[in-house]
This record gives C-alpha cells, sequence and structure tokens, in this order.
C-alpha cells in the first residue's frame, strides 16, 4: 500500500510489476474510502484492475486535492499467503496543452462562427442579400 498527496489536475503514471506469487489486484482510492475498505465498509474505487499476472501500467489524472492510496492485494482465490511486486510511480502537473486544450479548441472554433457572421453580414450589407444570383 502506498499513500499519495495529490493536488488536483496531476498525473500518476503507475507501474507495478510482479516479482514473486501469482496474480493481484490494483485499487486506487481516495482517504474516505481506503478507511472504509480498512474498515471492511462497503467502499469505491478511483480505480480497480483485478487478476493482474504480470505487469500492469496505468496513467490517472487526479480530479481533486488529497490523498490517494495505491493498495496492491494477492488473489483471495490463491493459496499462495503473499504476493511481491515492485510499484513505480511518477508524479507530473499536467502541460499547458493538456490542462486547456479543450479551452484553446472551444475559442477557435467561436472565433470562426464569428468569422463567419461578420463576413455574412458584411455580404448582406453590400449587396443586399446574404447570398447573390447572378
Amino acid at each position: 500500500m502506498g499513500m499519495l498527496s495529490r493536488s488536483n489536475n496531476q498525473k500518476m503514471n503507475i507501474t507495478v510489476t510482479l516479482l514473486n506469487g501469482s496474480k493481484f489486484d490494483l485499487l486506487l482510492m481516495d482517504q474516505e474510502n481506503f478507511q472504509k475498505y480498512k474498515n471492511d465498509e462497503s467502499h469505491s474505487f478511483e480505480f480497480k484492475k483485478d487478476g493482474i499476472q504480470e505487469k500492469f501500467s496505468m496513467v490517472f489524472t487526479s480530479l481533486y486535492k488529497g490523498l490517494y492510496y495505491v493498495v496492491v492485494e494477492r488473489d483471495k482465490s490463491l493459496i499462495a499467503k503473499t504476493v511481491t511486486v515492485n510499484v513505480f510511480i511518477e508524479v507530473k502537473d499536467k502541460t499547458f496543452w493538456e490542462t486547456y486544450r479543450g479551452l484553446i479548441f472551444t475559442l477557435i472554433f467561436l472565433s470562426v462562427v464569428i468569422a463567419l457572421l461578420v463576413f455574412a453580414y458584411r455580404q448582406k450589407k453590400s449587396s443586399g442579400t446574404i447570398f447573390s444570383s447572378r
């Protein structure tokens, strides 16, 4: 189990590699749900992957500030008592492009629409109609 303090809009690259044992499950959850998980209460996950047999990689972008817990759990159906894994977690802030690309595309789209409306208005004003027939 690992704990990460996160701010919103950051990316986590998580890679888990099985070193010894059979399959395992990977869970990612916030602090509130981790406490419920520890107390064997009903809980939810930000992410869950069951039955990993060798290596698993994922990218997760945090939506809010707080603590996230990475839990590696052995498959309960197996006789083996332990599973040994290597967990690599890299935390990066999202780039400007990743953060604002939706806004940038929206502004470009609106600019094109406004330009077309201005063009149509000028055409109508100069010729009396938007489409002129010759």
